[in-house]
């Protein structure tokens, strides 16, 4: 398996007579002052006869680039089972890999899928420019695709040190459930403000084309601490971490401002009892789990916001041992999944607990165990009421 986020594919040289393309070594980093290359040896960036660089610098190159947007403010890592010359026909969704074959969006194992993609496309040239002083970076050190201003950094001997701009447009892709498999593509505008002293990364902001906050992430010594994530400029969830791993408190807030949920991690792993609350009525339990070394262990239940137990299960060893069974409010039985079973493979009880029928694709096929809750088996429920 390879791990792939970014890929340089061409290098281009720009002087002052043009455009050519050159081999470059590795440590060359495919620039030209006055028409002259640029090289980097021993941290400096020297002229090809070794003397130190003065005067300002531009770079082209020719890239791949990954556009991951189905989670546009988290950490992506993506991997591609088999990595062909022919990239753009790969395409990343929600953490499995994907093929376009046929006209259609499928699965590894040929299923077609209806889900956010992000693709790996050709982009533009690359271009960079910055100015050196004796072969040192200072000042500001733009990166450009095409003609899109991608980043500014700003440096101080050869160091960043400030607050580094980065633009981004992050590309959504879905397949819509319909008989032209039609390709739908929306692009969503944010930024990133990083904030470094002595080249060391201290903060991080990703916010919004409306410029709204929607991410703050907070390091110490390089390592990441703190994340603090925000819906309409409030404090949505407050995670923490210990050697850039989720370690401590995981919180979740309602739009009061009001805790929802309180996950504790060890060294990145989920550890002992969760409890989660309904957003709207904080004080009532929605949710009781509980995980060791990560998996799920022992009863999980949902609640109404009565209080009443809304389904039950249980898990060892993060495998499902028992049949999720769904509740009525007055606790009679109203539908089963067996243990192990997808969602969609559950079965109604009429109110006397006998097998009714089996979930249907215009009913319960469309819900997750929230919209089962919810909406399943909507006429034995109407017959439980009277």
């Amino acid at each position: 398996m390879k791990t792939v986020i970014f890929c340089i594919m061409l290098l281009t040289i720009v002087g002052c007579a043009g455009k050519e393309t050159l081999t470059v070594a590795e440590e060359a980093i495919n620039v030209a002052v006055l028409g002259d290359t640029v090289f980097k040896k021993d941290g400096i960036i020297v002229y090809s006869d070794g003397t130190p660089a003065n005067g300002k610098i531009k770079t082209t190159q020719k890239m791949l680039k990954l556009h991951i947007s189905s989670k546009p403010f988290m950490d992506e890592i993506v991997t591609l089972n088999d990595l062909s010359e022919n990239l753009s026909s790969y395409r990343y969704i929600n953490g499995y890999n994907a093929f376009y074959r046929n006209k259609n969006y499928v699965d590894s194992e040929g299923n077609k899928i209806d889900d956010s993609v992000a693709t790996i496309t050709k982009m533009p040239d690359r271009t960079d420019i910055f100015t050196v002083k004796n072969g040192i970076v200072n000042g500001s050190y733009k990166i450009f695709i095409g003609e899109m201003l991608y980043e500014d950094i700003p440096y101080v001997d050869g160091k960043r040190e400030g607050v580094a701009d980065r633009y981004l447009v992050a590309e959504r892709q879905s397949l819509p459930s319909d008989s032209k498999n039609t390709l739908l593509v929306h692009y969503t505008n944010y930024f990133v403000k990083r904030t470094y002293a002595n080249d060391i990364l201290i903060n991080e902001r990703f916010l919004t084309f409306d410029k709204e906050l929607a991410e703050e992430k907070i390091y110490k010594n390089g390592l990441l601490t703190q994340s603090i994530r925000y819906d309409d400029e409030k404090i949505s969830k407050l995670i923490h971490y210990q050697n850039n791993v989720k370690h401590g408190e995981e919180i979740s807030y309602n739009d009061k401002g009001v805790k929802i949920k309180v996950v504790t991690y060890i060294n990145g792993k989920r550890e002992g009892n969760v409890k989660s609350y309904h957003a709207d009525n904080p004080t009532k339990l929605l949710l009781d789990q509980t995980f060791v070394n990560d998996e799920l262990d022992g009863t999980e239940r949902f609640y109404y916001e009565s209080g009443a137990v809304a389904t039950e299960t249980t898990y060892r060893n993060g495998k499902q041992i028992s049949p999720i069974i769904g509740y009525h409010e007055d606790q009679s039985k109203r539908f089963v999944i067996e243990a192990g079973k997808d969602l969609k493979n559950g079965y109604c009880l009429d109110r006397n607990g006998n097998r009714a029928r089996d979930f249907t694709k215009e009913i319960e096929h469309r819900y997750s165990i929230m919209g089962l809750i919810r909406y399943a088996c909507p006429e034995y429920m109407e017959q439980n009421s009277k």
